[in-house]
């Protein structure tokens, strides 16, 4: 799909401006999270960051709204993406075919996404090189867009909050399988600094240190 193809807007936006958060956040994030800039997930690999995003980009279809997640290595799962809550009809997996395409191409391509769909997640930033990340926030906001950044790369776009995810531990089933974790999230934006320890469910096709076959 070119981005040329991308609706100028969604179908069905979300109107109010707003989502919910996604349950397991309710007490870190606000009842009504705004739409409108860069959230940023900072997790190592295996820590939940991209189960997180997903499970965002979920509360966006739930509000009504359609998202889309950038997927530069082509490491998403689809599995894990349905297991999270995507709405197949209301969601697209974008993958990029050249990293080495020259700048404005990637940014053109990234400028369809802001302008065709509510919420945007972003895996591995550091990949889109030289992205100006303060101008692509600029954008978010103007289109009433939730841009969901998993990485540090956009460190100089001001989120609108920012998640640090540590200390997993991972849980097994019955049967002696991963079956989900709990991870810590510190949250900064929104007022002051606060911390909880959440629950990640999942499954083994969620990918670790960016290979299918654990989680991510």
């Amino acid at each position: 799909m070119r981005g040329s193809d991308l609706p100028a807007r969604s179908p069905h936006p979300i109107s109010k401006g707003t989502i919910a958060p996604p349950a397991e956040l309710n007490s870190l994030l606000p009842e009504e999270l705004p739409l409108g800039g860069i959230g940023v997930v900072s997790a190592a690999p295996g820590h939940g960051g991209s189960s997180l995003c997903y499970r965002i980009l979920a509360a966006g279809n739930e509000a009504g709204g359609y998202a889309a997640l950038l997927d530069p290595r082509g490491n998403a799962m689809p599995a894990a993406l349905l297991e999270s809550g995507v709405w197949p009809d209301r969601f697209v997996l974008v993958r990029i075919r050249d990293l080495d395409a020259p700048r404005g191409i990637l940014l053109r391509g990234l400028g369809a996404l802001l302008d065709g769909f509510s919420l945007v997640g972003i895996l591995d930033p550091q990949l889109l090189k030289n992205v100006p990340w303060r101008r692509v926030a600029a954008r978010a906001r103007e289109r009433r867009v939730l841009a969901v950044v998993v990485g540090d790369g956009a460190g100089d776009a001001s989120p609108l909050f920012r998640m640090d995810l540590s200390e997993p531990q991972w849980e097994r089933d019955s049967g002696g399988l991963l079956s989900g974790r709990s991870v810590w999230v510190a949250v900064s934006g929104y007022g002051h600094p606060r911390g909880e320890r959440i629950h990640l469910g999942g499954s083994a096709s969620e990918g670790i240190d960016g290979r299918p076959g654990c989680f991510t």
